[in-house]
């Protein structure tokens, strides 16, 4: 599991024309909640977020300092635990970070990524994903960034379950092992008859 550094301001203000401010200046708003804690209102550079969501996904270890904090809140380790972006241009606007205890596990979804799909489409199938996150508990330290699953020997009519997915000895998996993951589909009957028709309709045009 990745460890990262992130610094953040706290916040006293709040509310829709706050949030707007802080955008215009390259920043977000976000908050910091865990237990035994009060949340702490506070905003993040919005770029260093990005960057960090680009890299490492959600479930990286954040060491996050706290400028203008409180005795005893001024660094925190935490996880992302969601975040909001602007439906059409997709920038930032908010962030929760979750506080964790690296001692005691913790319930986390994390991402399925595909390999081989190019394999599957060159034989004719089509990948269908019925899950694309696995929900996991474990301690914040052994949680993977993502799970690798392979699909490139998949053909038509296969399905992968949780089960066949390789999950790291530390991690307690909360599915059930037969749950469906994925399938390989055919093309549609519509659109090869689609295809057909054309073919045929072309021909007498080319005497």
């Amino acid at each position: 599991m990745a460890q990262v550094s992130l610094e953040c301001k706290r916040r006293e203000n709040s509310g829709k024309g706050v949030a707007r401010k802080l955008r215009a200046a390259g920043r977000i708003p976000g908050v910091l909640y865990g237990a035994n804690m009060d949340p702490v209102k506070i905003d993040l550079d919005q770029k260093a977020v990005h960057n960090l969501l680009r890299k490492y996904g959600l479930n990286p270890i954040i060491t996050l300092s706290i400028e203008g904090a409180g005795n005893g809140e001024g660094q925190q380790v935490c996880m992302i635990a969601d975040y909001q972006r602007d439906v059409f241009q997709r920038n930032l606007l908010h962030v929760d970070l979750r506080k964790v205890d690296l001692s005691e596990k913790i319930t986390k979804m994390v991402p399925i990524r595909i390999h081989g799909e190019v394999e599957v489409r060159v034989r004719g199938g089509i990948l269908e994903m019925r899950i694309d996150h696995i929900e996991v508990r474990s301690l914040p330290l052994d949680i993977p960034p993502a799970f690798d699953l392979d699909i490139s020997k998949c053909k038509t009519g296969d399905q992968m379950r949780v089960s066949d997915i390789p999950i790291p000895p530390k991690v307690e998996v909360l599915h059930e092992p037969e749950e469906v993951v994925l399938s390989i589909a055919s093309p549609r009957k519509g659109t090869e008859t689609a295809g057909e028709e054309g073919a045929e309709g072309a021909a007498p045009a080319a005497e």
